[in-house]
């Protein structure tokens, strides 16, 4: 897939440790109209911070059946057209990827969000 080649960008990732409140069992679009001064992160960013984080503190983010939805639409997913990108469920087993449809609700798949700092220079 396309968005598993992308690289994070050298900056300050400031992005939620877990899902946006009350994102969960709703569509993407209504999961975006929840976020303020934030935006929703690529999947490899998102993947990058879980790892980070479960090196740096042993804590696995996104667990026990938890996932989130990305930014990264991929054209063809198994039986799914232009579906989104999903990142969660961190057990001892690995971090999964997947597709969900966009306007699928699921009671365990919220949205991730990040702040984007400026560079200051």
């Amino acid at each position: 897939m396309p968005f598993a080649l992308e690289k994070v960008e050298p900056r300050w990732h400031l992005i939620r440790a877990g899902i946006v409140p009350e994102s969960t069992d709703k569509t993407f679009e209504e999961q975006q109209r929840l976020l303020r001064e934030e935006e929703v992160p690529r999947a490899c960013e998102v993947v990058y911070m879980a790892v980070l984080y479960y090196l740096a503190r042993g804590t696995r983010l996104f667990d026990q059946g938890v996932y989130v939805r990305c930014r990264d639409v991929v054209s063809k997913y198994g039986n799914i057209n232009n579906g989104g990108v999903m990142v969660g469920n961190f057990e001892p087993s690995g971090l999964d990827i997947g597709c969900i449809w966009f306007d699928y609700r699921l009671f365990f798949v919220g949205v991730a969000a990040s702040r984007k700092i400026p560079v200051s220079s």
